[in-house]
């Protein structure tokens, strides 16, 4: 059986570029284990447009987010599932100084697409927000387990998925072909993740910086206030004060050194931490007792866990992702290193790396792959 391409592993990075080659018509082999290793696709992958620790821009976002939108949602109506959450982000204020530079920066144009100008002075009651709180738009979340479940269902559907995990040595590169366990492709291309670090021989020399990720997946236990109207100052006798209870609003993702996403149901995602010495998918009590520190920062409300995951991001030196055909053989591609921001990079990179390869079109020269080759070559 002759492919076009052989897309190795189906994260969001393989799972983007493989939707972006079947719009152009391309016949496509996806081969992937499993995901369940990927980097945080557990249950929610927030994007915002605005980095937080001082309040600037995401790079690139006035290209990445139309295309994030157009994307998830075509992908939406393909697959019959809702995993693309439009919601806003509450920023709470750390400081006085904090909300005044906040202000500052909504004064500017380019700021306008992005961040409301009005402070929200007071959302919920159980929230420890005495600052107020920063109102970013264009933002939200990608239920990533959802949307890598559906699109995997839909290469079993269509017969381009083969579940096992690739071994280098069965390939075979000749007559510019690639050849695989009674397969051939124009090109192979690795969308691995983490993995392509230590084990895969043609790009295990790329500046990739592994981190640790662990999330919680929590509900708020019951709190009830009591009602202060005049009778329940001074209640009849026999007469019971009345008990109002009161929810953890699900209208906004909340930030503050810890993220607070809504999935529904009452339920949270809270996320995440950062580790680059421990590396194993194993979810630690270190890592639950770091969320839930500095959730009690946030929270006037107690919370229980019912779930923990953890996963591999895999980040770059520069945060940059990479892509491209290798120097010496063009026919082996990789599309990886979306780190952090995945959700927000993998659609727009996919189309633009899909236009490389099928158009010859440029590279952008800070996603170029061997980049950081030429660099050291120069010294």
């Amino acid at each position: 059986m002759h492919y076009d391409y052989i897309i190795v592993g189906q994260g969001i990075a393989g799972t983007m570029l493989s939707n972006a080659l079947l719009k152009h018509h391309k016949k496509i082999l996806v081969v992937d284990q499993s995901f369940s290793s990927t980097s945080l696709a557990i249950g929610g992958g927030m994007y915002s447009p605005i980095i937080f620790k001082r309040f600037t821009k995401a790079w690139m976002v006035d290209k990445l987010l139309p295309q994030l939108i157009r994307d998830y949602t075509e992908l939406e109506q393909l697959l019959n599932i809702h995993f693309l959450d439009k919601k806003d982000i509450l920023r709470i204020f750390a400081s006085e100084q904090e909300k005044k530079l906040w202000q500052n920066k909504c004064i500017e144009e380019a700021y306008w697409n992005y961040l409301y100008d009005e402070i929200v002075e007071d959302y919920s009651p159980l929230i420890h927000a005495p600052y107020g709180y920063g109102r970013v738009k264009n933002a939200g979340s990608v239920n990533l387990h959802l949307l890598l479940n559906a699109f995997r269902n839909y290469l079993k559907l269509k017969k381009l998925l083969r579940e096992e995990r690739l071994n280098y040595e069965e390939i075979i590169f000749e007559d510019g072909e690639v050849k695989w366990k009674g397969v051939s492709a124009k090109k192979i291309i690795f969308c691995e993740g983490y993995y392509a670090l230590n084990n895969n021989p043609f790009f295990n020399d790329l500046p990739f910086v592994l981190a640790k990720g662990e999330l919680l997946k929590a509900h708020p236990l019951p709190h009830t206030n009591w009602l202060k109207s005049p009778l329940d100052f001074c209640p009849p006798k026999g007469r019971e004060q009345r008990q109002h209870e009161i929810k953890l609003p699900e209208d906004y993702i909340i930030s503050s050194g810890v993220n607070i996403s809504p999935i529904g149901n009452d339920e949270f995602i809270i996320g995440s931490t950062y580790s680059w010495d421990d590396l194993s998918f194993t979810p630690t009590e270190k890592g639950k007792e770091e969320l839930l520190s500095k959730l009690k920062k946030v929270l006037n409300v107690d919370i229980e866990v019912t779930s923990q995951f953890s996963g591999i991001r895999p980040t770059v030196k520069d945060r940059r992702p990479l892509m491209g055909l290798h120097p010496q053989n063009a026919s082996i591609g990789i599309f990886n290193g979306m780190g952090t921001k995945g959700v927000m990079l993998a659609p727009y990179f996919a189309e633009h790396f899909t236009n490389h390869l099928l158009n010859n079109a440029d590279l952008l020269p800070e996603v170029y792959a061997f980049r950081h080759v030429k660099e050291n070559n120069k010294k």
